[in-house]
């Protein structure tokens, strides 16, 4: 009989082959080395060679094509190397011993004709990475056991399967791997391209034609005759003049005096006032010298040729002092010189010949072309011919030079030396810089008196009119309305044009700028209105193409016989040059993405007259001006790169706490983490090899904190509990979702810690998943001291306490000579300064390291995470963007999406839209958000090392008010420690995130009972300190602290508001009285403060869900009670009136939101259920105010012994003292009567206590005496107690399981219903046996089967003392004093019923007010009510109390800013969004899109999925761009751009020794269990990366891999522009 073969291989080192499995095969015993395991790449049952060499490419192992021939003639029953009387297990013994080096052993099955099965022999040695012969289930029990034997087997593990039996394991082969969610960003960002496209050129063609009019505008009131005035009558035409002169001005006041109110700046000194003043007043008696002087006496064209002379002053400047870059050619250097100079004389010499031509009219001459219009009625006329030298006008070279004073500030680079004097221009225009809000507010009331002052000197027949004294019957008496329509646009047409088009032009060319369209939108069709005016102006002369509707204004032409003509054409082409040369620099932008006015522009202030020009002149030369720092002085201009902190790589932690989450919810936060690996991955790996510089690249480490991650088991050891478990279990899952094929990580490394255990990951991308394993009894736990745990270890230790503090710069050198880089010497002083220049903190910390750590500081991010939140790396990436463009922000948080499914899911959905919409919008855009989500908000390192913070974070709350404020909302007191430190905190509505909401009545109340108490008190917090939080803070301002208060005060008023509505919904639904509609409106109300008041939790809330659902119904009669009343013509009633706006204004949000319109769906739901959030929750939060429980998330406490123990007896005290339910208990009835006789046994006690007075002096002595003596006994024991666990000092284990001080306690045990979980464990009452037997370096849980048998590492000497100190000072489990949990209890009680009986009075005094005045309506309603007239006229008018009519108004007030605040937000989102679109024409790369598909090609090059299909490239060639194994060492070509990115934080990725790959190794991909390693993802990557180098793919595209090898050479990138 032939021998069956079923094979599968895998390529083992070949001694370790040949020793082990030769002793194991004839041993009979398994190597433990070898482990199944489920493999990542398993695809299916089949068993032929195709296959086989499929799984064998996915190891990344070359297989050659003979092995399976050599291998059947090698065991084969024909073989020449067997023996007579040898069976199947001795042949492959033999096989082994003669095999080559190269050979692998390959056995699965054979089955031979001896009987002898060699597959069960050899199964338990010979493991595939493929898995397709073992599971996970099975892996486990080979760990536990040595061998597979299921419950159910009919095997055991030392019996043979019977010749011809199926294996179990070859048939379970079918995968499930979970899918992961698919984005529709691609469509999106093809939208927008489109859009952005479209914008390029609305903005060209509106910027060109907005300045084309206001120039030709501004010359037909000027240089324009107006025809039809009466002989010798006042002409309006300077008053418009003037008022559009004085318009920016106006602007400018309003502006920065609103900026002055909501920010926070400095006032100018008197001196510095005083300069400004004389300089403004110069261009201001330059300004109306032209238009009110000099442009009446000339024609049009002359007057174009006069208003582009004004660059005098700015085109000398750059002719002395032309700033060209050293490494700029000397040919070029010159050609800029010489073309500076040629621009300065072109200036200068365009305003002699002005000056000595003639522009100007003779007195006889303008007289008679006033005459020649007004007798033939013509739409233009010409001038005479010029004479040289016939009239010299003085005004023209003092307005043009005044003019071009006021751009000194662009042009003027450095100090100026006068007379052995130095001018300290730079600091001038420094202080300038920050003090122009409030400096221009008197600048403005200055220019406007000026303006009217010169205009009424310098005009000849000025008069305040805009009436036109009109002799012409036609105009005087028209008869119809579209008539004087006509007339009036006539008339006033070019005075609305050229104020309308100098505000669209200001704005739309500063819109350009900030969305990086500077070139196409504002440079060029800037740089072609003179052009284009001129041409304008000579073809309407030709031919009279432009109609002048009813001949009001006619233009004066040049002689078409002016021998002078063709020179002034020649000079205005000059001049226009002369203008290009000048404003160059508008053509080489350097300024970022959506940058500020104040960043772009040098004065962000307009002029109305010459629009066009002061837009190219004001545009700022160096957008990366050292003046542009916050904190910039004259000494940091000794410091090479003041930017250079902005090039530093940022590095993320991301830290997510976890407690009692699903295992659903622990996947999405895990695939979140692994999608970012995958991200992070990409970028390092496009950077490595091929050599771009992304400037979005980042470090990054993730961890996990669990909260209570120990539990106790029957024989005293401590073992990770089942959420633990649970998070292990879906790891591989998670992992094989993200990457979209079936993976198992293998099993974590283990680490003992003095706080629990850590467990760590390597990921397949090179990053790290750290869980952290707190044990309640070692360790403080709940989330504000998980926060504070890794706020310290990874801001204090690594950062402030490491050894090596050393940037890469120091360890590097230079780029490009690898020579240590000497650094100019500075004293103190000068140190200190630069420093505070180059980094925002108010802390001292930072003086004692070097500043390379203070950089690495503020680039170190902490992302915040909840255990159940899913989102994006994109999102990440938006947030670090916030972060790193204001060094100010501390904070930055995105949109959170509440999931799951529910009625309570709906209401919720609408709720966070609306939260987020409009209150953190207007936050945003007015001041800075006030709360930060703890589920997903990006912290900078430095800020959270300030002053006040970390520290302030980690105190214990030793106040009843502090238990409210500090662990019932963490998030939102770390938000209130931010901003009274001076930081901002951003809202980016693009970087969504996802967590789980409560979908439950009683879940969504119990996590409101925290956040609301929470929220008020940080509101209170902040409020009660609002003048240092100004003063401060500048992203605070005292309207903005008003708006604040306001909405505190809406709070308060809220559930008043509620009930009147009720009462006023029963009254006009039910036709009640007034007296009866609130009566029946309160009574539920305080019946349900009694409820809160005086029963358990559960009660509490079944009433709660009650009253909401008849509340609910009640509201849906009221809405449509409103509908009707609209229908029936009150629709002018304020209800409806308020109903509609909000309506509307909630649409129109929706709408600007695309993406999340299913949001506002639900807004019905959400209006129904206004009572239930706005009265019944609000009672229940204030009347639970002293429960200080989680009170979600909540899970029954394990047990131990002594527990059942007694409950036990517990249970048999209440089986004897049960009664029979009878007929109450048949009914049901029995649990509502047994709760109201708890009710009032309870209120009884409480009257009953309130009676009782002076107990203690009833007592006797001796009782008194005794009770102190037993109180004083149990004192000294828990002292001994103390003082015998503080010597017991030898055990790490036991320094951490007992507070000395004893004097504060926990939270969650201060509540008056604690949850089971809350209570505190017994070993802060004594250390327990448990504790004591435990070996810190052996704990019990490094043995459970549930966290597998990874490597085992210790903690450093350094690390490991670091958290015992910690544990020490800040986090050691709080002692349970009985005494202080009592005092704490009583004041929380005492702080509840003080806030319940204020709110009570609040209450009663706001309805008993508005009851009054009801009842009182009759007699004061034609003195104090308001009569509002229906729709039709013919019936009564409405009637409304004036105090409820402002109330209205107050709360529309607030409505209306927060949607104006989203407006203003949206607009800037949709700006950024263009502003980071790019779009390619052609073939034509810019660097960005190369960058951007560089790292998408990556992303798909590093996928596992179908790697095995990939063939074995040549692994003994080297890549084309690394030479050795450390990146750090090695030299980049000259070729390349730049290296990556220098990190202060991680080595780059090794990779592995060239001669590692000479010996004939293969690269693998995943190790030999068929797991991935840390450098999985890039073996896969350099796999495909090799084989598309071979193949030469894509020789098109200009950075395929193919042209790696070439490494051509790209242009510099404008990283600014990113």
């Amino acid at each position: 009989m032939d021998t069956q073969y079923t094979v599968s291989n895998k390529r083992y080192n070949s001694h370790h082959t040949r020793e082990t499995f030769e002793q194991n095969l004839s041993r009979g015993v398994q190597d433990p080395s070898f482990l199944r395991s489920r493999s990542p790449n398993s695809r299916g049952g089949h068993s032929n060679s195709q296959s086989d060499v499929s799984d064998d490419r996915q190891r990344g192992t070359p297989y050659p094509r003979g092995t399976l021939t050599e291998l059947k003639q090698s065991v084969s029953p024909t073989s020449p190397t067997d023996r007579p009387g040898q069976n199947s297990l001795q042949k492959v013994q033999n096989w082994i011993k003669n095999s080559e080096q190269a050979v692998p052993v390959v056995v699965v099955e054979a089955a031979s004709s001896d009987g002898n099965d060699v597959t069960h022999d050899l199964r338990s040695h010979f493991t595939s990475s493929d898995g397709l012969h073992t599971s996970n289930a099975d892996q486990d029990k080979q760990s536990e056991g040595g061998s597979i034997k299921d419950e159910d087997s009919t095997f055991s593990a030392g019996e043979s399967n019977p010749t011809g039996a199926t294996d179990q394991l070859l048939w379970d082969q079918f995968q499930m791997i979970p899918r992961d969610n698919v984005t529709t960003e691609t469509s999106l960002w093809t939208l927008i391209q489109g859009i952005k496209l479209i914008a390029y050129g609305l903005l060209f063609c509106m910027v060109l034609g907005c300045a084309v009019v206001n120039k030709l505008s501004l010359l037909t009131m000027t240089s324009g005759i107006v025809k039809s005035l009466k002989q010798g009558g006042p002409s309006p035409t300077n008053t418009m003049l003037l008022i559009g002169l004085c318009f920016p001005y106006v602007c400018w006041l309003l502006t920065y005096s609103a900026r002055s109110v909501f920010g926070n700046v400095g006032w100018p000194t008197f001196k510095m006032t005083i300069s400004v003043l004389v300089l403004e007043s110069l261009h201001s008696l330059g300004l109306c010298l032209l238009l009110f002087k000099i442009l009446p006496e000339v024609d049009l064209f002359r007057a174009l040729i006069l208003i582009s002379s004004i660059l005098v002053v700015p085109s000398m400047c750059r002719a002395i002092s032309s700033t060209v870059e050293q490494t700029t050619s000397r040919t070029k250097r010159c050609f800029i010189s010489l073309a500076n100079l040629l621009a300065f004389f072109i200036q200068l010499g365009s305003v002699v010949l002005c000056t000595v031509s003639g522009f100007t009219y003779s007195s006889a001459e303008k007289q008679s072309i006033t005459d020649r219009v007004r007798d033939d009625d013509m739409g233009t006329v010409e001038r005479e011919s010029l004479t040289l030298w016939e009239r010299i006008s003085w005004e023209i070279p003092v307005a043009l030079v005044l003019i071009s004073i006021m751009t000194w500030e662009n042009y003027i680079d450095g100090d100026i030396s006068f007379c052995g004097r130095r001018l300290p221009i730079t600091i001038w225009k420094k202080n300038l810089l920050l003090l122009r809000q409030r400096l221009y507010i008197f600048v403005s009331i200055w220019k406007v008196g000026m303006s009217i002052l010169l205009a009424l000197i310098l005009s000849d027949d000025f008069h305040f009119t805009l009436i036109f004294s009109q002799e012409t019957p036609s105009y005087t008496n028209a008869t119809t309305n579209q008539q004087s329509d006509d007339l009036h646009f006539q008339q006033y047409g070019p005075f609305y044009a050229h104020l309308v088009t100098s505000v669209l032009c200001s704005y739309l060319g500063g819109l350009a700028c900030k969305m990086c369209m500077q070139r196409f939108s504002f440079s060029l069709p800037l740089t072609l209105v003179t052009p284009t005016c001129a041409a304008v102006v000579m073809l309407q002369c030709e031919f009279n193409f432009i109609l002048f509707p009813g001949d009001t204004y006619t233009w004066v032409c040049p002689s078409q016989e002016d021998p002078w003509l063709k020179y002034h054409l020649i000079l205005l082409g000059l001049v226009w040059l002369s203008q290009v040369i000048v404003t160059e620099h508008v053509w080489f932008p350097d300024s970022s993405r959506m940058a500020k006015i104040e960043r772009l522009f040098v004065t962000p202030v307009r002029c109305s007259a010459l629009t066009d020009q002061f837009l190219l002149l004001r545009r700022r030369r160096d957008d990366r001006d050292r003046m542009l720092l916050s904190n910039w002085d004259a000494d940091s201009l000794l410091d090479e790169d003041p930017f250079k902190s902005d090039s530093a790589v940022p590095l993320i932690y991301a830290c997510a706490t976890m407690w009692h989450e699903t295992v659903e919810e622990m996947t999405l936060l895990l695939k979140s983490i692994f999608r970012i690996d995958i991200d992070h991955s990409a970028r390092f790996l496009a950077q490595k090899y091929y050599g771009i510089k992304d400037p979005d690249y980042y470090e990054f480490e993730a961890h996990i904190f669990f909260d209570d991650a120990m539990e106790l088991t029957d024989d005293d050891k401590m073992v990770p509990n089942t959420f633990v478990v649970d998070l292990m279990s879906c790891v591989d899952d998670a992992i094989s979702s993200v990457h979209e094929r079936q993976i198992t990580l293998g099993p974590p490394i283990r680490t003992p810690t003095p706080y629990g255990g850590r467990l760590t990951w390597n990921l397949p991308g090179g990053t790290q998943l750290t869980v952290h394993m707190k044990d309640k009894a070692k360790i403080r736990h709940k989330k504000r001291w998980s926060q504070v745990m890794y706020m310290y270890y990874l801001l204090g230790f690594r950062i402030l306490a490491q050894n090596d503090n050393s940037s890469p710069e120091d360890v590097l050198g230079d780029k490009k000579t690898g020579q240590p880089v000497e650094k100019a010497q500075l004293t103190a002083t000068q140190l200190r300064r630069r420093r505070r220049c180059a980094h925002f903190t108010r802390s001292v910390i930072f003086n004692n390291v070097s500043e390379d750590v203070q950089t690495k500081a503020e680039n170190t991010f902490i992302l915040a995470l909840d255990g159940d939140v899913d989102f994006r790396p994109d999102a990440v990436r938006l947030l670090v963007d916030r972060m790193t463009k204001n060094k100010k922000v501390g904070a930055a948080c995105g949109r959170i999406h509440p999931t799951g499914s529910g009625p309570m899911i709906w209401y919720q959905m609408f709720e966070y839209a609306i939260g987020h919409w409009l209150q953190k919008s207007t936050e945003h855009v007015f001041g800075c958000v006030l709360c930060a989500p703890g589920c997903f908000t990006l912290f900078r390192g430095s800020s959270l090392m300030d002053d006040n913070m970390t520290r302030t974070y980690a105190k214990r709350a030793t106040q009843a008010g502090h238990y409210v404020q500090y662990d019932q909302g963490e998030d939102r007191w770390l938000s209130t420690l931010l901003i009274q430190q001076g930081h901002r905190i951003d809202y980016c509505a693009a970087a969504d995130a996802f967590t789980h909401a409560p979908e439950t009545f009683s879940e969504f109340f119990n996590q409101r009972r925290r956040w609301g108490p929470s929220t008020l008190a940080n509101i209170i917090d902040l409020l009660s300190t609002w003048k240092s939080a100004v003063k401060i803070n500048d992203n605070l301002s005292s309207p903005y602290v008003f708006y604040q208060v306001a909405l505190l005060v809406s709070t308060i008023l809220g559930p008043a508001t509620v009930l009147l509505m009720m009462a006023g919904a029963y009254s006009v639904v039910f036709k009640t009285s007034i007296l009866q509609s609130h009566v029946i409106s309160l009574i539920p109300a305080v019946l349900y403060i009694l409820v809160c008041l005086y029963t358990k939790s559960h009660t509490q809330l079944l009433v709660g869900a009650f009253l909401s659902a008849v509340y609910s119904i009640v509201m849906t009669i009221v809405v449509v009670g409103t509908v009707r009343t609209a229908i029936d013509g009150t629709i002018t009633s304020p209800n409806v009136v308020f109903l509609i706006m909000l309506s509307f204004i909630f649409l129109i949000s929706a709408v600007l939101h695309p993406e999340e319109f299913g949001c506002v769906l639900p807004g019905l739901l959400y209006f129904i259920c206004i009572p239930a959030s706005y009265l019944v929750l609000n009672i229940y939060f204030l009347c639970n105010l002293n429960v200080v429980s989680w009170g979600t998330r909540e899970a029954p406490k394990k047990k131990t012994k002594e527990d059942v123990e007694r409950e036990k007896i517990e249970q048999e005290e209440k089986k004897n003292k049960k009664q029979k339910h009878g007929v109450l208990g048949w009914l049901g009835l029995k649990n509502i009567i047994g709760e109201l006789g708890e009710l009032f046994r309870q209120m009884r006690t409480v009257i009953h206590d309130s009676f009782k007075m002076n107990d203690e002096s009833q007592k006797k002595k001796t009782d008194q005496l005794l009770e102190e003596l037993i109180l004083e006994i149990r004192k000294d024991r828990l002292d001994s107690r103390s003082f015998q666990q503080s010597i017991d000092t030898s055990s790490s284990s036991s320094e951490s399981v007992h507070d000395s001080d004893g004097s504060e306690e926990h939270a969650a045990s201060l509540s008056i219903t604690p949850a089971p979980q809350e209570a505190v464990p017994e070993s802060v009452n004594g250390i327990p046996s448990w504790l004591k037997k435990e070996d810190p370096k052996n704990p019990g849980w490094l043995s459970s089967p549930d966290i597998g048998d990874g490597p085992l590492v210790y903690l450093d000497d350094n690390e490991n003392i670091f958290w015992k100190q910690l544990i020490r000072k800040y986090l050691r489990p709080i002692a349970d004093d009985k005494e202080h949990k009592d005092k704490m209890s009583a004041a929380l009680k005492s702080l509840r019923d003080n806030v319940v009986f204020a709110f009570f009075m609040v209450t009663a005094l706001w309805i008993a007010f508005f009851l009054q005045l009801e009842i009182l309506q009759d007699e004061l309603k034609d003195y104090l009510f308001i009569k509002i007239p229906r729709l039709n006229s013919n019936e009564e008018p409405l009637t409304f109390q004036p105090f409820g009519l402002a109330f209205f108004a107050f709360f529309a007030i607030l409505i209306i800013f927060q949607f104006l605040g989203m407006l203003l937000h949206r607009w800037g989102t949709a700006l950024h969004l263009l502003s980071i679109t790019n779009i390619t024409f052609g073939q034509t790369f810019t660097e960005q899109d190369k960058v951007k598909d560089i790292i998408m090609k990556v992303a798909e090059l590093q996928k596992m999925r179908d790697i095995e299909h990939e063939p074995e490239p040549d692994y003994d060639e080297p890549m084309p761009d690394y030479e050795g194994e450390n990146d750090m060492n090695r030299s980049y070509p000259e070729s390349v751009p730049d290296r990556p990115p220098p990190s202060y934080h991680t080595q780059d990725i090794p990779v592995p020794f060239p001669q590692a790959r000479t010996n004939g190794t293969m690269r693998q991909i995943f190790n030999h269990q068929g797991q991935p390693t840390g450098r999985t993802l890039q073996s896969a990557f350099e796999k495909r990366y090799r084989n598309e180098v071979v193949r030469g793919r894509g020789p098109t595209s200009p950075y395929s891999p193919h042209s790696v090898l070439q490494v051509p050479e790209y242009p510099e990138p404008d990283y600014a522009n990113y």
